[in-house]
């Protein structure tokens, strides 16, 4: 069952996204500051080291390596557990909401890129981040097998903090390697929590259907 707090928290994730949405699409002000203040902390930090860091995070979840590293959880996951409905669960968040849905929604929005020299290559508009949500949705239904399936604390914590410390910075660099305003990160990030305790709950849902059937 899905917490209260987690309910909560996705509530506020849609009103920030909806927010974010809304100011994009007029050209709110709101949205202008947040960018610039949030860069204004980036720039500063900016060094060779960390370019090339950057680089390398964000380019782990482009299209192919997206694709691989899922299947790859998703057969480590099934050869862990034997329940195929948990890689069922990551193909569908991962391939159906955050490939469709992110895709649909940049091509109504039609939001240009930072006009800036971008250190990698990418194609297509800029909000939302197809990485931000990719993350979000990815590492957090690994979170929710995790919390369904190991019963050690001190594990699972350590799991659940290194996985979003990745979703973090997976969103940190695509405003770092100057292809995504933050406001396209937060935006990622924001739905794809919304999506993501949707798919959650539906599967609780068919999980206690099979076991009363």
């Amino acid at each position: 069952m899905i917490s209260k707090k987690q309910w909560w928290a996705t509530g506020l994730s849609l009103l920030l996204f909806l927010l974010l949405l809304v100011g994009v699409m007029t050209n709110a002000q709101y949205i202008s500051a947040i960018d610039y203040h949030v860069l204004a902390v980036i720039q500063p930090i900016r060094s060779s080291g960390l370019d090339s860091f950057f680089i390398f995070l964000t380019q782990t979840l482009n299209e192919v390596p997206a694709i691989i590293t899922v299947i790859i959880i998703a057969i480590l996951v099934e050869l862990w557990q034997h329940h195929l409905n948990y890689a069922w669960l990551l193909f569908f968040n991962c391939f159906i909401i955050a490939g469709g849905v992110n895709t649909l929604i940049k091509h109504i929005v039609n939001r240009p890129r930072p006009i800036v020299r971008h250190l990698v290559k990418v194609s297509s508009t800029s909000f939302p981040s197809g990485h931000s949500i990719t993350s979000m949705l990815l590492g957090g239904t690994v979170i929710f097998i995790l919390m369904q399936t190991l019963n050690q604390g001190s594990k699972r914590f350590i799991l659940i903090t290194l996985i979003c410390c990745w979703i973090f910075l997976i969103g940190l660099s695509r405003a770092y390697v100057h292809v995504h305003y933050p406001t396209d990160v937060l935006a990622g990030w924001s739905l794809g929590f919304v999506f993501l305790t949707l798919s959650e709950t539906a599967f609780l849902r068919l999980e206690n259907k099979k076991r009363l059937s």
